[in-house]
């Protein structure tokens, strides 16, 4: 007996909204830093932190981030983690915060963006 397929979610982006078969997410209702980016805090930094530092060792690995997101993101090239890792093998929570805190991101809900890998219909 054969497995039904999986239906792809379907993902359209217009006027700065994001809609995922029926969720729609307003871009230009996410909290925004100082310079237009996407705000992230302090606490929401320890907590990916924690989240991605799996051997408690107070760095990110390629290795912990493609364990974690590969759950998500089952084909994500390695350029990509490369690009999220911002070219570097490892990342101390120090250089995280750096990179994040003050980011210039404008097209991004971090809200919406984990409905849509959560969905059924995303994996």
């Amino acid at each position: 007996m054969s497995k039904p397929a999986k239906k792809k979610a379907n993902i359209n982006i217009v006027n700065r909204r994001i809609s995922t078969n029926n969720a729609l997410y307003d871009l230009t209702r996410v909290a925004r830093n100082d310079k237009g980016g996407v705000l992230v805090t302090p606490e929401e930094i320890e907590a990916a932190f924690e989240f991605f530092d799996l051997d408690g060792s107070g760095k990110i690995t390629m290795g912990n981030l493609k364990k974690r997101l590969s759950v998500f993101y089952k084909n994500m090239p390695n350029k990509e983690f490369r690009f999220l890792m911002n070219n570097k093998p490892e990342m101390t929570k120090e250089e995280l915060t750096a990179l994040l805190i003050d980011n210039e991101v404008q097209n991004f809900d971090p809200v919406g963006e984990f409905h849509f890998i959560s969905s059924p219909l995303a994996l």
